[in-house]
């Protein structure tokens, strides 16, 4: 029976994510700030590990954005980091920040579908087809059991 309620809790998670992640999007499309942000920096971290398809850690490039919002500069680690460097130390970019809350923050690029999307899509599969496969072993289990 637990098979059965994780399973079931694991469909039902992916489309709410993928619902919230549309909507924080759809968001800022509509009422975030657009503004000019400059690369700073380009920061070499290690990701993946436990997470990544085959388990080991690879080096990202995460760049480094600086803007002005609210009359205040801003610093911020940009979330999507890439396996190669996507972007030059200098480089100004268009952002949309929520006026809210000025470190939620997106490339203005990013906003219009794209890999963002894409990659919420995927989670939302993932969780539909964990779920199934959970809720059919605790089915497996339970037949297997009597």
């Amino acid at each position: 029976m637990l098979f059965v309620i994780i399973g079931a809790l694991l469909i039902i998670l992916g489309p709410v994510i993928y619902a919230a992640f549309k909507r924080k999007r759809a968001s800022l499309r509509q009422n975030g700030v657009r503004a000019q942000a400059v690369v700073t920096e380009m920061r070499h971290e290690f990701y993946g590990g436990a997470f990544s398809m085959n388990g080991s850690s690879q080096l990202s490039y995460f760049p480094v954005l600086e803007y002005t919002a609210d009359g205040m500069k801003r610093a911020k680690r940009y979330g999507t980091g890439t396996v190669s460097p996507q972007f030059q130390v200098g480089q100004v970019l268009n952002i949309v920040y929520d006026p809210k809350n000025p470190d939620n923050m997106e490339l203005e690029s990013s906003l219009t579908g794209g890999s963002g999307m894409t990659a919420a899509l995927i989670l939302m599969v993932m969780f539909i087809v964990l779920g199934v496969g959970v809720m059919a072993l605790g089915a497996l289990t339970g037949i297997l059991s009597r």
